[in-house]
């Protein structure tokens, strides 16, 4: 059998099964539970669809990037106790439309990440050894010095301000590059922790709120490698959801 094309979707214990069968029922009991139920179920249809282990995981994000902005404003009037229309009479059926939208976008998506195939944790470690973790630290520790050096410039020079802050991309993909080889080759953990909390650090006195991106790119790093989803899992996800929540609305 051919393990490159391993059908690796990701499974779910029985425990985390019936832990968020009641949350959906939760939401039976919600005002406008309609738009939650819907809502619920079109995540838990594209991420059965979508996601499988040792695949790119950045669409995952995406979808629930563009999910969120699509249900705030039914979290919000729920959460102020007000009626869905007081801004608009059409929010509810802009949301059902945007969930629409939302499917439309992704079926494409949706077969193409279904055409990559998938590998296994032994061929991924296989390509690692060409790659050296030491070296891709201390290029990710250069990158960083160079592009927060260069941030403290990027609006004196107005002309360059644009291909300055596109430097950040190119340290992303190094911390990317990093975080895989420091999970699959099981070395420079610490190291790899300590620019984490630092990232994370520098993020949140930021100006622009960087915290969110160490989150996004750790969320993409971390899923890749989830083969079976457990209740501990879920219960570490939606405890670091509120936290990240709260010091989202704590920064603003």
């Amino acid at each position: 059998m051919n393990t490159h094309y391993l059908d690796n979707k990701v499974s779910v214990d029985s425990n985390s099964k019936y832990f968020l069968f009641c949350l959906f029922l939760a939401l039976f009991f919600l005002d406008n539970s309609i738009y939650f139920i819907i809502g619920s179920a079109l995540i838990a249809f594209v991420l059965n669809k979508l996601y499988y282990s040792y695949k790119p995981t950045i669409f995952i994000l995406l979808f629930l990037y563009h999910f969120v902005q699509i249900i705030s404003g039914i979290i919000l009037v729920d959460f102020l106790g007000i009626d869905i229309s007081y801004r608009t009479q059409l929010l509810g059926t802009a949301t059902i439309f945007s969930y629409l939208g939302l499917i439309f976008l992704f079926i494409p998506i949706i077969y193409f990440q279904n055409k990559i195939p998938t590998l296994t944790f032994q061929k991924i470690k296989l390509f690692s050894q060409n790659l050296s973790v030491k070296r891709t630290f201390e290029l990710y520790v250069a990158m960083f010095f160079i592009v927060n050096s260069l941030s403290l410039i990027a609006f004196k020079y107005e002309g360059l301000t644009q291909i300055i802050f596109s430097f950040r991309n190119i340290k992303w993909f190094i911390f990317l590059l990093l975080g895989f080889q420091v999970i699959i080759k099981n070395e420079l953990k610490i190291h790899f922790i300590v620019i984490v909390l630092i990232e994370f650090l520098f993020g949140l006195l930021s100006f622009f709120s960087d915290f969110k991106t160490i989150t996004f790119y750790l969320f993409i790093l971390l899923i890749f490698f989830i083969t079976k989803v457990n209740f501990k899992q879920v219960l570490i996800f939606l405890f670091s959801l509120i936290i990240l929540l709260f010091l989202g609305i704590k920064w603003t």
